[in-house]
């Protein structure tokens, strides 16, 4: 049985789309405030065929004042969360660096599907 970790990413983006959150494989076409999405482990599901992927959700704004950062990413994780079921705690006190020279503040949720 062929893999489609593509597959199962596009579904976790459309999850996310479908509660308001503009989210996006290619870190270089997230449009912030949005979401980057990104396969980091694959489990090997062998009787199946199938892989349980472990999936970072990087919910990431523009570069703002501390207060109005926390204000917007907690209200894109009010939104995520209603799309995806964390695996592990969300990580509060992230930066990544998406498209120019400068880290973006952001929070990550990690979550699991199967490809």
């Amino acid at each position: 049985m062929p893999l489609h970790i593509d597959q199962a990413l596009q579904d976790v983006v459309t999850a996310l789309r479908a509660k308001g959150v503009k989210a996006n494989v290619d870190p270089a076409m997230v449009d912030l405030p949005g979401a980057w999405v990104t396969a980091t482990q694959g489990a090997h599901v062998l009787m199946c065929g199938g892989v349980q992927l472990t999936v970072e959700i990087y919910l990431v704004v523009a570069d703002k004042r501390v207060g109005q950062a926390w204000a917007e990413l907690s209200a894109l994780l009010d939104k995520a969360l209603t799309a995806v079921d964390p695996t592990e705690p969300t990580q509060l006190n992230e930066a990544i660096q998406l498209q120019g020279p400068h880290p973006l503040p952001c929070f990550k949720i990690t979550t699991t599907t199967t490809a």
